[in-house]
Order: structure tokens, then C-alpha cells, then sequence
């Protein structure tokens, strides 16, 4: 019977009767249904008063019974029944109610109530908010204020809930407005106060508990303030009396305190009257001086000053002095005096008769009194201001002070700059050639004016010229020539401003040419020449002593300017090189010329500098035409070579001719150009070689390799700028991982193509080599050029051990071996022949981490094999073990009849013993059924292995595979393994992806390798990494089902064998890349709670995986892990939808079990007889045919595996079985 969806009320007593036609039988069984916790009443949250006693109930039900727990916020967990603890009283009766018997503020807080079963647990909390009356937390407090002033009454309190702030002055309520200011936390700020606001302030707070009030006087001050003050200058006579009269009010009153000169007044004829008055009598001089009348009361104090004084004479403060001035700006004269008797200011003007000219006044602070003039004028405090300053306001003024004691005065000067104006000159001046001109110019300026003179061409005269001489406002040339002629300009200058005039010379004598041009206009130049002389010239042209006029002359114009045109003969060319013109001026008294030719040669050039690409060289040059030269071409030649090339077109020497090639001779040359085309070529240059420089890189570099020789070739550099002698080549070579030093080898430079250096290298390595080229006299290298080498390892030396030879079916042998040594190893060779044959079948099984190996479809007629193995790498193959012998699996009555006769006793011996075994395997299959069935008790368990995925096509759903490695002695190293399916019957694996065959990676497993078992499930095997193990989606289930999780097992097993080989690679028995294995020794198993029918009805189509977690390595103890519960909730076991059909196949494999083991006993039986008769001849006949049976048998099963190969056709494996028996 199964109850799905089990409900509380499915609890009770069950009775199972079996019966049938000779009775029935009953058996009892009782059913509880736990249940988790589930509160019947849960605390409520409450409010309650200080010292008040508060109670919440909680009651909770489920099976069993729950387990009431509080835990308070100031008392810990209490369990119920809990007596009162705490100064609170706080305790927890039976039935789960929690009683607080006096609340304290500290009570308050959330009260969670816990119930909690075997099944699982449930919480509800409340919380207790514990109210309180108000209390105050700032006190008000009297307060002194002045008036206008705001002051703050402070008033806070705390209470719970929150007080209310509440203000009264003198009995009557305070509410927020304009003049009263209450803030949120509850003082008051009384704004612009007077004395109206001075009185008590009473603050309440107050709340549903209770309230509590404190009041604070407010006094309102008010400063002195003065109602009748003594006059401050007092100007009295000596035996005079007098009164200083001193009054002042104020809250509080004030006091009335004379002071003279910081000091209490104390002398005997002074008095200080009650109403403030200060009475002298009979003044004297020490009486004289400054007194202050201080009225003063608790807000503060004010003072008034009053000065007592004798009549005296004005003293000036600010004295006048003289003063510069600049034309046209504005000045202000200041003057001041102080005298008891205020003095009164006055400005005068002398004019030339020394008479006083009145210019206006100021009388203190009083009213103005000035002249009518709008320009000078005096301020109210006596400064002298004149605006917009003229030449003729330069005089003497006078500032005089005067009161009824007397009067002071001063004289100043006031002098105004002014700049150079009205310039005169003695222009012109007219003189003969070779006399003296003196040229002269004058200004009215202040200060006196600098002078400086400009030739007619615009720059100034040089005074160290000779015939310039400069003295005062005068320039005198001397020898005058007629290039002196023109206007020259006389510059006068101060510092505010300049003035100039033109003074012409007149020279008389013959013409001066003076300058010389030309400009390109068309497919012409133009050629203009000027002239200066007095009389003016006459300017003419001539080629040779041809005078050419107008257009008579072919390709020569002179035009109405007297401008030459010459038309182009050739590129660049507007004359020939015989060709000589003339320009002359003319006159009366003479004439003057210029002659116009293309450039003369310059001199041979000579080199100054020579470096290894550059050389500078320079030339003389001096032109044979008035038109200069205008540009230099540079020309170099090559040694052996005829072509010039052109290194630039240059303004004149020295020169530098870049970007030559290093040590090679060179020729240089050069010619001038002006503007009617170029001249000839100067002589060569000497030749000149340039210094020695690095060379280019090496070219073609390459390498080959045998064994660990290498051999570097290269081709030399295409330029070796220097003596062969000189050139050598660097060769350095280093690991490409940088795990060794880089080293170098010198190789010298030499004829030989290509040049080649053998370097003896390590093994197995891969090498970074750099050829360079160098000068050794400038120590300087090329650039390297890089290539990588790799050189195989050496042949594998260690001999491997074979460890394990033994038939595995009828046809099939497995070898395992251990590799010893650090040879590296690429793969195996693993050979066998039938003893008696000369040669041994070899295969070459790439994978360095294969241990074992699976020859497969040997012939059964040659029962005993040797096999062999040698390991391989790209060096070449290693020794090969000693063979071992083994033989093919054959029937028990096959190895039984043979040519021999057994003795009786040696049967006797051999019955007893297989007695003796079968009693010893009974004992052992009964302790085993007992655990097997003590672990099913506890969770049922399903293991998987490598060894058995491969070798064993009959396993099923919960027997134990098991895995291995080449190194038993590192078995029992935990670690994180991913198995996410298991085999069926007659699992056959289908390679879809295989493992990285890296050499380098040395405990790699197959990671990973995915298998199919015909029903849309994969199975992963993973050794263990330093990846994480992702997590898989568990699949999904109701809510009401119950969690199955699959526990991990991982335990020490023995080394395993890898994959045997198929008809690959083009023969028999050839492999592909083999499965690898990890050097680790584990069994890996999941314990998996059967499945019902009804747990795949919420299983979506998709294949669902268990999740899984990381183990790190090294892990000793997988009970004392602390693992964390799966993300996203319980782990669930996969189900596929085709139970049913897998519990049917199940019965059916258990059928065909019991048919094989009944067949088994049949064999043993004719077995035994055999051995009774002892039949030679005609034994050995039938166990021929019983193993050409077996074998016909046998591949027949593999015929049927390849057609059927998940055993879904039973029939076929049941008669296949059965027809295996009988043999």
C-alpha cells in the first residue's frame, strides 16, 4: 500500500491480511504523521506604562508537541516554564505566556516567541512599547536682555509619548507669531524686545501622563543714552571758572564718572555735581585739556568728550610744497592748519610785479569763497585745484592760514612740462661735393628736448661714421657726395611727446647709383636702376658698348621708365653666360655704372665636419655682377659613380649634407644663381669619406635543427658601413619561458653565404635566439632579428614494468605497467604475439599518462601471448619491458581435459579445496548480505567505476562501479568528482568528446567524457580541479513531495586500466587518443532513494542533474565536513519518465540472472564428470569444439550488443545466456 500526499489525518493503525484458499495472515503496522509547528495564539504588540505588569500569550501546535521559547530584548531566551528573573520580574508560564511583572523603560523592545519540533519550527513576535511622563532636559533660566535686542528662553523636555511645549507670560499664553518664535524642540525667542516684555515666562510639557512647568524672568535692559552733553572745543582764559554740563538715562539708572586725559579727575579746584555737572574754578594751565564724561550702568556705557583750551596761533598741518606738472592735466595743491580758533585757508597768485593775486578760500568746514575763475579754485578744506593745466598757470602761489590770534603762510612754485612744439630748421642747405653741410632744427619744450636725425633712407645717422658729426640740435656732414643728398629728419623729443621737421641737402656733383632690382614679369625680368645727383641724371643701358634703345634690340626692352626688360633665352635663364650689361647714370659733372652678368663660379669647396651621414662644407664666393647672388645649388657625387644628385638649393655656406650613406667617399660641387640664371660649377671638393656607423640588421635569418644542435644561418646586412674587419655578429639565445640566463656567442664577419654558427641547446626546450650585427671599433649593434627554436627531447631511457597481464574474456588480454624515471613521454608502444612467433604486433598508443592497455580479437587457438611495452616521444622510442606471459580465458573443463592424466589424488585435492572455497565464499556472501542489507536499511547506495564502464557490458542500475590510477600509493586523496548519471544494462559508451593529450599536464583524467546510455541521460566523470563545479538546476517538485538527497562516498580502490583499442587507424586493434586516468585512487558512489512512479509526473522533458559541490583536496574525514545546504533548496534526484520500463527490465534481468545461474550449475556438473572419466583423447577433441562454440557464442552476443546494444530484446539475451550454459 502507498499513501501519496500524506495528511495528518491518514494517522493510525494500518492491518495488512494476506490470504488465499488455505487461509490468511495479518500483520500491523501504525502510522504517525509528524507535523511542524503552527501557533493556535501569537503574542499581540502592546503599550503599556512604567512599572505597569503586561503578559503575551503564545500557544503553538504540531506532532509532536512543540517547544515554547521566548526570546525578550533584555533577558535572554526564556523556555516555558521559566520562574521570574530580572529586576522586571519577567517569567514564562507552561502554557507559553510571558509575564513582565514591573515594566522598566529597558523592557521595551520586540518579543519573539519560538516553537519548535522535530519536524521544524515556527516564529511570531510582538513588540512592547513602554510609555513614560515628561521630564524636562533643559531647564529655562532668567535671562538679561537690551532692548530691540531677541533674546532665547530655552525649554526642552523628553517623555513618551512625546510632550507638548506649552509658554505663559505673566499668566496669559504664549502662541508662535511675529513677535514670539517657539521652535519644534520648544524654546521661545521674544523678538525686538522693549521694556513692556520684561516679566516671568512659565514653560509647561505635558502629555497623557502627566505635565511639569519651570518659569525664568526676563529683565530688559536699556543703555545710557545721553540727554544733555558738554560742548567739545572750549576755549577759555586763565582764573576763568566754568561748567561742563553732563547728563544721561538708561535702565538701570546710570552713573555719571569725569575722566581727564584717561585718568580720574582729581584736582582740588574741580567738582562733580550731583546731576553730572563738572565745575572749575579759577582755571590754570594744568586744567587745560581733553575730559570725557562716561555714563555707565549694568548693559554698558557711553562717553562724551569735552576740550578745554587757551586762544593760539594757526600751525599748518599740511604744508604746500612746489610742484611739477604736466600740460593739460589737473592738480591738487593740498594746505591745512589747526589752531583752538579755527584758522581760516587762503590761496593767492604773485604776478610779475610781486603783487598778491587772490585766488579763494576755505574756512574749515564752512561755506567757499572763491575767484570767478572755473580752473583754479580752493576746497572747503583749503586744497588749491587748477584743471586742465596751461604753460602760463607756471608761477609762484601762496597758502595762508588765519584766525583772531594771527596768521602763517608758504610759497610754492609750480612748474608745468610741456613737450617739443614749434619746430624751425635751416632747410635747405645746398652744398658742392666733398664740402661740410650742417644741418640744424630748435622747439620751445620743458624739459629740453632730446634730438636724433634719420637719413633720407629712413635710418638713423650713425655719429661713428666720420663724416657725421652731432652737436646740440645740429648735424654736420662732411665730404658730402651726392649719395648724402635728400631730406634728412630732425626728431625732437621729452618725455611727453615728440616733435619733428624735414632739412633737405642739396649735394651737386656727378650721379650715384644707389640700388639695383629685379622682377619677374611674364617670360621676362625686369631690371630698374636708381640713381640720386644734382642735377638729375640721365639713366641709359648697354650690352657690352651697345646702347640699347626702346625695342630695337631683340628680346630687350627699355621702356619710358628707363626699366630694362630682358626676355627668357633658356630654363631659368634670361642672359647667356658671355653676355655683359651695363647701367650708367649721367650728368654734368660725371657718370657712375653697374654691371649686370649671371653669377661667376664660386671657389672649390672644402669640407669643415664629417660624420658617419652628414658632412658640412663651405666655399668663398664673390660676385663679378651688381646683382648678387641669390641662392647656392649643392651637388654630391658618389665614388665610382657619374650621376650628380642634388642635395639642396642653399642661401650661401657653410652647408650640411644630410642622409649620406656611412663609410663611403663622396665629391661635392657647387654653383651660384641670381636672378638672370645660374653660373657655372665650382672645382670638386676633395673626396671625403664618411665615418664608420652601426650596420643594418642580419638578413634571412633562420634555424634547423637535429637532435639538440642548432644551427643559425643568416645572410650579412645589406649595408655594413664599415671595414669588414670590424663587422662581427652577436648571437644570444634563451629559453622562451625565461627560465634560464640568456647567453651569447661572437661570431666574426666573413665572405661566406649564408654565414652559419651551430649552438649545442638542452633538450626538449624551446629557445628564443637574436642575431645582431655590430662594429666592434664603434661598439655599437643593430637591431636584433628573432626567431625560436625547439629541440626534441631525448628518447625515453626508463624501461617501463609490466605489473599486470591477464585475459579479461574469451579473446582479450589486459596489460597494466608502471613508467619509471622523468623521461618525457609522448604515448606507448604495446606489442604481443603468440608464443612460438617470431615477431611481436605493435601499436603506437599516443598518451602519456596510459597505464594499461586492452588487446582485443586474439585468436583462442594460441592460448598463451607475450605481451610488452616501451614508452615513445618525438626523439624516438625507448626500451621495451620484458615480455609477459598470459594466457586466454578458456572454460573451466577446457583447462581440465588435457593431454595428462590427473591423479586420483591430486582430484581428491582439488575437490577439497574447491569444497573448502565455496564454504569460505558462502561465509563472506553472508556477511556481505548482512551489511548490504544494513546499508539499504540506512539509504540505499549505487557506485560508479571507469574499470567497469569499459570492461563489463552487464552491469545495471545499483551495482558498484569502480574507478583507479597508476599510483596506489596516493589512493584515498578526496576531492571534488562529477557524476551526474549511471549506466543500465548492457551500458556500452559512446565517445562524443575526449580529453586534452597534452604531455604537460600530468594528473589529467578524462575531463570531460561524454557517454550516452540510449535514453537521452549523459554521464560526466571529472577528475578533480581547480575549476569550481558549477552548479546544476535541481528539477522541480510539488510542494507536498518529499527531498531525496544523494549522498557522496569516496573510497580507496585500485588502479584502473584505460580505454581498449577499436579497429581504428587503419588495422586491427589500433586506437585513437586513449582515455587518460588521474594518478588518484578513488571509488566514487551516490546513495539515490528509490523512485516511484508518481515522483516522474512533474519531471519536465528536459533531463535534469544533480547539483553538487566542491570538495577541495586533501580532505581526510567527508563525515566531519560542515557543508552548506545546496543553493536554491534541497538537491533532488533525477527520475526519468521511463521508469515503469525500467522496472520491468529490472524483473526481467533478475529472470535472466536466475536462468544463468541455473546454467552455471549445469556446467559445473558435466564439469565434474569430465574430470571423473579422465578422458584424454576424446577430451581434448570437445574442448575444441566447446571453445569454437564459445567463440561462435560470443560473437554472436556482440553481434546482438551492436544490434540491441541497451538489452531491450530480453528474449535474444535469454537464449543467448541459456545457449552459453550449455556449453
Amino acid at each position: 500500500m502507498r499513501i501519496r500526499d500524506v495528511q495528518q489525518s491518514d494517522a493510525g493503525v494500518y492491518t495488512c491480511t494476506a490470504q488465499n484458499s488455505q487461509g490468511s495472515v495479518r500483520a500491523s503496522a501504525s502510522l504517525t504523521v509528524h507535523v511542524a509547528p503552527t501557533f493556535t495564539h501569537t503574542p499581540v504588540d502592546q503599550t503599556c506604562g512604567l512599572s505597569q505588569s503586561v503578559s503575551f500569550s503564545c500557544q503553538a501546535a504540531g506532532i509532536p508537541t512543540p517547544l515554547i521559547t521566548w526570546i525578550t530584548p533584555n533577558s535572554g531566551t526564556l523556555p516555558a516554564p521559566s520562574a521570574q528573573v530580572g529586576p522586571s520580574g519577567i517569567a514564562v508560564s507552561s502554557n507559553g505566556t510571558l509575564t513582565i511583572a514591573t515594566v522598566r523603560g529597558v523592557d521595551e523592545g520586540e518579543y519573539r516567541c519560538l516553537a519548535t519540533n522535530a519536524v521544524g519550527r515556527a516564529t511570531s513576535s510582538a513588540t512592547l512599547h513602554v510609555q513614560y511622563g515628561p521630564s524636562f532636559t533643559r531647564f529655562p533660566q532668567d535671562t538679561q536682555a537690551l532692548i530691540n535686542e531677541s533674546p532665547l528662553l530655552p525649554c526642552q523636555a523628553t517623555g513618551d509619548p512625546l510632550p507638548s511645549i506649552s509658554w505663559f507670560f505673566n499668566g496669559s499664553p504664549v502662541t508662535d507669531s511675529l513677535k514670539y518664535d517657539i521652535s519644534t524642540g520648544g524654546n521661545l525667542q521674544i523678538m525686538g524686545i522693549s521694556n513692556a516684555d520684561e516679566g516671568a515666562y512659565l514653560c509647561r510639557a505635558e502629555n497623557v501622563l502627566g505635565s511639569v512647568e519651570q518659569s525664568a524672568y526676563l529683565f530688559v535692559w536699556s543703555l545710557p543714552v545721553f540727554t544733555v552733553t558738554p560742548a567739545v572745543e572750549t576755549i577759555v582764559h586763565t582764573g576763568q571758572d566754568l561748567q561742563l554740563h553732563c547728563q544721561a538715562t538708561g535702565d538701570p539708572t546710570p552713573t555719571i564718572q569725569w575722566m581727564k586725559d584717561n585718568t580720574v579727575v582729581s584736582q582740588s579746584n574741580i567738582q562733580v555735581a550731583s546731576n553730572g555737572t563738572l565745575i572749575i574754578s579759577d582755571i590754570a594751565e594744568e586744567n587745560l585739556g581733553s575730559y570725557v564724561c562716561i555714563a555707565h550702568n549694568a548693559a554698558g556705557s557711553h562717553q562724551a568728550p569735552a576740550n578745554v583750551w587757551l586762544p593760539d596761533v594757526p600751525i599748518f598741518t599740511v604744508t604746500p610744497t612746489n610742484t611739477t606738472v604736466n600740460i593739460t592735466q589737473s592738480i591738487q595743491v593740498p594746505c591745512s592748519a589747526t589752531a583752538r580758533d579755527t584758522p581760516t585757508i587762503s590761496w593767492y597768485r604773485q604776478d610779475n610785479a610781486g603783487n598778491d593775486v587772490f585766488i579763494g578760500q576755505g574756512v574749515g568746514q564752512g561755506s567757499l569763497k572763491n575767484s570767478p575763475s572755473t580752473r583754479l579754485s580752493v576746497s572747503n578744506i583749503g586744497t588749491f585745484i587748477i584743471t586742465s593745466v596751461r604753460e602760463d598757470d607756471e608761477s609762484f602761489y601762496v597758502c595762508r592760514a588765519a584766525n583772531g590770534v594771527g596768521e602763517v603762510e608758504t610759497v610754492i612754485y609750480l612748474d608745468v612740462k610741456i613737450p617739443p612744439t614749434d619746430v624751425t630748421s635751416n632747410s635747405p642747405q645746398v652744398v658742392m661735393e666733398n664740402d661740410t653741410a650742417t644741418l640744424n632744427c630748435t622747439s620751445n619744450s620743458d624739459p629740453p628736448s632730446m634730438v636724433s636725425w634719420l637719413h633720407p633712407n629712413g635710418l638713423p645717422v650713425n655719429p661713428d661714421d666720420g663724416r657725421f658729426f652731432m652737436f646740440g640740435n645740429s648735424l654736420q656732414v662732411s665730404s658730402t657726395n651726392v649719395g648724402d643728398a635728400g631730406f634728412y629728419r630732425c626728431v625732437l623729443s621729452n618725455m611727453l611727446g615728440s616733435a619733428h621737421a624735414d632739412v633737405q641737402l642739396i649735394v651737386q656733383g656727378p650721379p650715384q647709383l644707389i640700388s639695383l632690382s629685379t622682377e619677374a614679369i611674364g617670360n621676362a625680368v625686369r631690371v630698374r636702376c636708381v640713381s640720386v645727383s644734382s642735377p638729375t641724371a640721365v639713366v641709359s643701358w648697354w650690352k657690352g658698348d651697345v646702347r640699347i634703345l626702346g625695342t630695337a634690340t631683340p628680346g630687350l626692352t627699355v621702356d619710358e621708365n628707363t626699366d630694362l626688360y630682358i626676355h627668357h633665352v633658356d630654363m631659368g635663364n634670361y642672359i647667356q653666360p658671355s653676355d655683359v650689361f651695363y647701367c650708367k647714370a649721367t650728368n654734368i659733372f660725371g657718370e657712375d655704372s653697374y654691371k649686370i652678368t649671371r653669377p661667376c663660379s664660386p671657389g672649390k669647396p672644402s669640407l669643415i665636419e664629417v660624420t658617419s651621414v652628414n658632412a658640412t662644407l663651405t666655399w668663398r664666393h664673390e660676385d663679378c655682377s651688381n646683382i648678387p647672388s641669390s641662392s647656392f645649388t649643392v651637388n654630391y657625387q658618389t665614388a665610382g659613380s657619374r650621376n650628380w644628385i642634388v642635395a639642396s638649393q642653399v642661401t650661401g655656406p657653410p652647408y650640411t649634407v644630410a642622409n649620406l650613406d656611412p663609410y663611403r667617399s663622396y665629391s661635392f660641387r657647387v654653383r651660384a644663381n641670381n636672378a638672370l640664371g645660374t653660373g657655372n660649377y665650382s672645382a670638386l671638393s676633395d673626396q671625403v669619406q664618411t665615418l664608420q656607423d652601426v650596420p643594418s640588421p642580419p638578413r634571412s635569418v633562420r634555424v634547423s635543427v637535429s637532435t639538440n644542435i642548432v644551427t643559425v644561418r643568416w645572410t650579412s646586412p645589406l649595408n655594413l658601413n664599415g671595414p669588414a674587419g670590424n663587422i662581427q655578429y652577436r648571437i644570444s639565445y634563451q629559453r622562451a619561458d625565461g627560465s634560464s640566463q640568456e647567453e651569447e656567442v661572437t661570431v666574426a664577419h666573413s665572405q661566406q653565404t649564408p654565414l652559419e654558427e651551430s649552438l649545442t641547446l638542452e633538450h626538449g626546450q624551446t629557445y628564443n635566439i637574436k642575431v645582431r650585427a655590430g662594429n666592434t671599433a664603434l661598439n655599437r649593434w643593430s637591431s636584433s632579428v628573432q626567431v625560436t627554436a625547439v629541440t626534441p627531447h631525448l628518447q625515453p631511457s626508463a624501461l617501463p614494468t609490466v605489473t599486470y597481464a591477464r585475459s579479461v574474456s574469451a579473446n582479450s588480454i589486459l596489460m597494466k605497467w608502471l613508467m619509471s624515471g622523468d623521461d618525457f613521454v609522448v604515448g606507448f608502444l604495446v606489442s604481443f604475439r603468440a608464443v612460438g612467433m617470431s615477431t611481436f604486433t605493435t601499436y603506437r598508443i599516443p598518451g602519456p599518462e596510459l597505464s594499461r592497455y586492452t588487446f582485443e580479437n586474439l585468436e583462442t587457438e594460441d592460448q598463451e601471448y607475450e605481451v610488452k611495452v616501451a614508452a615513445y616521444n618525438e626523439g624516438g622510442d625507448g626500451p621495451f619491458s620484458l615480455p609477459l606471459r598470459a594466457t586466454v580465458w578458456e572454460e573451466e573443463e577446457t583447462r581440465t581435459a588435457t593431454n595428462e592424466t590427473l591423479s586420483l589424488g591430486v582430484i581428491l585435492a582439488i575437490v577439497g579445496g574447491c569444497v573448502g572455497l565455496v564454504l569460505l565464499l558462502a561465509v563472506a556472501a553472508c556477511v556481505v548480505f548482512v551489511q548490504r542489507n544494513q546499508q539499504r536499511k540506512d539509504r540505499p547506495r549505487h557506485s560508479l567505476s571507469t574499470d567497469q564502464l569499459w570492461e563489463d557490458r552487464e552491469q545495471q542500475q545499483g551495482d558498484v562501479f569502480e574507478t583507479g590510477s597508476i599510483e596506489s600509493g596516493r589512493s584515498g586523496v578526496q576531492g571534488s568528482y562529477d557524476v551526474t548519471a549511471f549506466v543500465n544494462d548492457s551500458f556500452r559508451p559512446i565517445i562524443e568528446e575526449e580529453t586534452n593529450s597534452d604531455p604537460e599536464v600530468s594528473d589529467a583524467m578524462v575531463e570531460p567524457v561524454v557517454v550516452h546510455d540510449g535514453r537521452n541521460t549523459d554521464s560526466h566523470i571529472r577528475r578533480p580541479a581547480e575549476d569550481p563545479v558549477q552548479p546544476i538546476p535541481a528539477p522541480r517538485r510539488d510542494n507536498n513531495s518529499s527531498p531525496v538527497i544523494p549522498t557522496l562516498n569516496i573510497i580507496e580502490e585500485e588502479p584502473s586500466a584505460s580505454l581498449s583499442p577499436s579497429e581504428e587507424q587503419g588495422h586491427v586493434g589500433a586506437t585513437g587518443p586513449p582515455l587518460q586516468t588521474d594518478d588518484q585512487v578513488l571509488q566514487i558512489s551516490f546513495d539515490i532513494p528509490e523512485a516511484s512512479d508518481d515522483d516522474n509526473q512533474d519531471v519536465s522533458e528536459t533531463p535534469q542533474q544533480h547539483e553538487y559541490m566542491e570538495i577541495h583536496d586533501k580532505m581526510t574525514d567527508l563525515n566531519n565536513l560542515n557543508l552548506p545546504p545546496p543553493a536554491g533548496g534541497p538537491i533532488y534526484a533525477q527520475v526519468n519518465k521511463d521508469t515503469k520500463l525500467q522496472r520491468k527490465l529490472q524483473k526481467e534481468r533478475e529472470e535472466m540472472a536466475r536462468l544463468a545461474a541455473k546454467a552455471e550449475e549445469k556446467r559445473r556438473k558435466e564439469a565434474k564428470k569430465l574430470m571423473e572419466k579422465g578422458s584424454v583423447g576424446g577430451g581434448t577433441a570437445r574442448s575444441r569444439r566447446r571453445r569454437r562454440k564459445l567463440k561462435a557464442a560470443e560473437q554472436s552476443t556482440q553481434n546482438q550488443r551492436q544490434e540491441d546494444p541497451w538489452g531491450v530484446n530480453l528474449e535474444r539475451r535469454k537464449k543467448d545466456s541459456e545457449s552459453a550454459g550449455l556449453f
